[in-house]
């Protein structure tokens, strides 16, 4: 679940320094968006598009991760 997925970040790479928190952050208002646009019918572009920049910056620190 998303809600396991989060504490599993935040135990594993936040709590120990190597992930910031507000890119976890960003995967919680992510999860919204998505339930917002699918049961909603509410999504914009801007919102859009900070998903992807939050993502992408997910993605850097997951390489330097891995």
């Amino acid at each position: 679940s998303h809600h396991c997925l989060r504490i599993a970040l935040e135990e594993l790479y936040v709590a120990p320094g190597d992930l910031p928190a507000h890119v976890v952050d960003a995967f919680q208002v992510g999860k919204e968006l998505r339930e917002n646009a699918d049961y909603e019918s509410h999504f914009s572009e801007i919102g859009a598009r900070k998903l992807v920049k939050a993502a992408q910056e997910f993605l850097e620190y997951a390489k330097k991760l891995v």
